[in-house]
């Protein structure tokens, strides 16, 4: 795991929580949509509305949550792959250790 794989799975945080972000902001929206609309409504009136395509139900929560997932997952196996390399780093550095140190 070098370089590339963590900028990789950098980038795939940060568009994952610029996508949370947007979620966050159109679910706000169509919250005070709502309360506009309630707030606004004539209670001797009851239309009835259609529904709307909103944060809540067009699926964009569902590839918000996958892509979060997705780019955590990346996140994970690129710790684990450092790691493992870093394990591997520490056992040569110990084995080449024990061959430079003298015989007692």
């Amino acid at each position: 795991m070098g370089k590339e794989e963590w900028k990789n799975t950098g980038k795939e945080l940060g568009g994952a929580f610029t996508g949370l972000a947007k979620s966050l902001i159109r679910s706000a929206k169509t919250g005070i949509d709502k309360v506009e609309d309630w707030a606004e409504e004539d209670t001797n009136q009851q239309q009835p509305q259609e529904e709307e395509s909103n944060v809540f139900n067009d699926g964009t929560w569902r590839e918000t949550g996958k892509n979060l997932g997705k780019a955590f997952m990346g996140l994970g196996k690129t710790i684990v792959g450092t790691g493992e390399e870093a394990l591997e780093k520490a056992e040569e550095w110990a084995e080449n250790d024990d061959d430079n140190k003298p015989e007692e």
